[in-house]
């Protein structure tokens, strides 16, 4: 066991138990921040109008603590927004109560300390009443009442700001934006849009003037589906039957990747094969396994699920069932080590995606591929998300993608069903676009849910690939992707042609140890793999522009690959300590006492 100086006081009881006897001081922890409640009572004090102060952390409303100052006023009256000012200029924000309450005794304990625990809940403050400026029309009196709802029992007012004025704070900006959002006129808002317009009478224009021109192409409007469209109890249970038997055929479909050259290396050794002429057609065998995966999921679209066609469908219905057979098909490839390459949007092609010339497609969240359109010239960073439905009550919602030419989708973006990106259009990285929205052509959006920051006319054009350096750079990404299992065979085989020398009939305590010591050899022989190639590949990386699909470019994306394979396959030694000297042997500058996860 370990024991933490912490402030606290305690002390051992007879029979050596550690008794918690509470803090020795008036520390208070309060959204991640330690805070002195003295210091803020000695500050408060200062003020020419407090007679005595006392602060405590309260939860009247549940999961929202809020710092309350107490204060007896001198001479019968305190200037509360002099007082608040006075504890901002002096005190960090997160120090500065949310409420001030004038009271005119303060509780104490028989010894005559302070019982904070006896500090009464605060009360409206009906004196703020006759001054508040009232709503001036729906959309102010709509945010009003629910910020009324957050700071009760203050009055609020519309000039009041969020965070200085009423005391407010990230985790209340959140739960109002929450609560806003379930209006659909405040369907864009952002905590980011708290911040830049703090008040009522800032904030309300801004929503005044999306209503007023809205980007919406289209919503659906009926949330649910009508009762005599939906299966029968019956029919959902036997969808339910059959999944789990399809699970079977999907699993097996993933398994074969990594069984096949095991199999048919131990199928040849069995016919009398020698080792090498067994290693040979193993290795044939995993390069000949992803394409012929690859046929057959795109088959299985095809056949089971045929064109993807906008709508709403019932969940655990005939086409709901037939969509995630072909889905969690296509998921089981390993498509996402093809991301950045053109061999994905050829490969998205034929599943049905409409997909221009020169698309940097750094993403495979791609789910309703015939309702994907990409234009030319386009890029999509990575971690993108395109899939193009959403299930919500009880209903698959199928919908649009449309992404038109030389546009951009930042890193871990979201484009929900329904929705239009113009020529030349942004999506900032992080950034979320709604469902039915549209960039217009040029614009530049970010922000969730995104919205326009900016319009550029000029964009400069990417460079158009001949149409022979276009075929060349596919060829040379196919050998790579079927010529990758190759390298992870090579760091199982050596493991498994020592266990093909022993006999565990014979030799079973060989046998045994080695099976696990052929188990560490793999993490060894695969980590010092990666290292041997990205030295001879790639080198030292140096900072600069190199175009896609280049040398340099080309180079790296192997070595980030196989430092994907490294994570996927040896997933136990992140977030260890071997971890940080593996990266510092990969070229990574890290200092000492450093603890690394998932880095990439």
């Amino acid at each position: 066991a370990k024991m933490y100086l912490t402030g606290d006081l305690g002390r051992f009881d007879s029979e050596s138990n550690l008794e918690f006897l509470g803090r020795a001081d008036g520390q208070v922890k309060l959204r991640g921040f330690r805070i002195e409640l003295s210091e803020i009572e000695s500050v408060m004090m200062q003020y020419q109008d407090v007679l005595v102060a006392a602060c405590t952390v309260r939860e009247d409303m549940k999961d929202i603590q809020q710092l309350v100052g107490y204060v007896i006023a001198r001479n019968g009256k305190v200037d509360v927004s002099g007082l608040r000012s006075h504890l901002q200029d002096r005190l960090p924000a997160f120090m500065v109560p949310s409420l001030i309450e004038i009271i005119k005794e303060i509780p104490r304990l028989p010894s005559g300390k302070l019982d904070r625990a006896s500090l009464p809940a605060p009360q409206a403050r009906y004196d703020k009443l006759q001054s508040a400026k009232l709503p001036r029309n729906d959309t102010e009196r709509h945010i009003a009442n629910v910020w009324q709802a957050l700071f009760q029992p203050q009055v609020v007012s519309i000039d009041d700001n969020f965070f200085l004025d009423l005391g407010g704070h990230s985790l209340l900006a959140a739960r109002m934006v929450s609560e806003l959002r379930k209006d659909a006129r405040f369907a864009q808002i952002s905590i980011g849009d708290v911040y830049e317009y703090p008040t009522i009478e800032s904030l309300a224009p801004v929503f005044d003037v999306m209503s007023s021109h809205p980007q919406q192409l289209h919503q659906i409007k009926s949330k649910t589906i009508p009762e005599d469209i939906l299966p029968s109890k019956l029919e959902q249970n036997l969808v339910k039957i059959i999944q789990v038997a399809s699970l079977y055929h999907v699993f097996g479909f993933r398994a074969v990747e990594w069984m096949t050259p095991y199999l048919v290396f131990f199928f040849l050794l069995a016919h009398n094969y020698s080792i090498l002429g067994a290693i040979t057609w193993s290795a044939i065998s995993a390069i000949a396994v992803f394409p012929l995966l690859l046929a057959i999921a795109i088959a299985s679209k095809w056949l089971i699920l045929g064109r993807i066609r906008p709508g709403r469908y019932p969940l655990w219905g005939r086409y709901h069932l037939r969509w995630w057979f072909v889905q969690t098909l296509v998921s089981s490839l390993p498509l996402d080590y093809l991301a950045g390459t053109p061999l994905l949007p050829f490969i998205y092609r034929l599943f049905g995606a409409k997909i221009g010339k020169d698309v940097y497609l750094g993403t495979n969240n791609i789910a309703s591929f015939d309702l994907t359109t990409i234009g030319n010239g386009t890029s999509i960073d990575d971690d993108a998300s395109l899939l193009g439905y959403i299930v919500e009550d009880g209903t698959l919602i199928l919908g649009q993608v449309s992404i038109g030419s030389r546009c951009y989708v930042g890193s871990r973006s979201v484009l929900r069903e329904n929705t239009v990106m113009e020529d030349r259009a942004r999506l900032e990285d992080l950034s979320l676009l709604p469902r039915g929205f549209c960039i217009h052509q040029g614009e530049s959006w970010a922000g969730s849910p995104a919205r326009c920051t900016s319009y550029s006319k000029d964009i400069p054009a990417p460079p158009e690939l001949g149409k022979i350096h276009r075929v060349a750079i596919s060829i040379i990404y196919g050998t790579l992707a079927l010529l990758f299992p190759l390298l992870l065979l090579v760091t199982v085989l050596p493991g498994v042609v020592f266990l093909v020398s022993i006999n565990p009939v014979t030799q079973p305590f060989l046998y045994i140890p080695s099976v696990m010591a052929v188990g560490g050899s793999f993490v060894v022989f695969l980590a010092s793999e990666v290292l041997l190639i990205k030295w001879l590949v790639v080198g030292r990386v140096r900072a600069g522009k190199y175009p896609v699909h280049g040398s340099y470019y080309i180079r790296n994306w192997i070595v980030e690959q196989l430092l994907a394979f490294s994570l996927d396959l040896i997933a136990p030694l992140h977030a260890t300590l071997y971890l940080a000297p593996w990266y510092r042997l990969l070229g990574a500058k890290i200092g000492r006492n450093v603890e690394l996860s998932t880095a990439s």
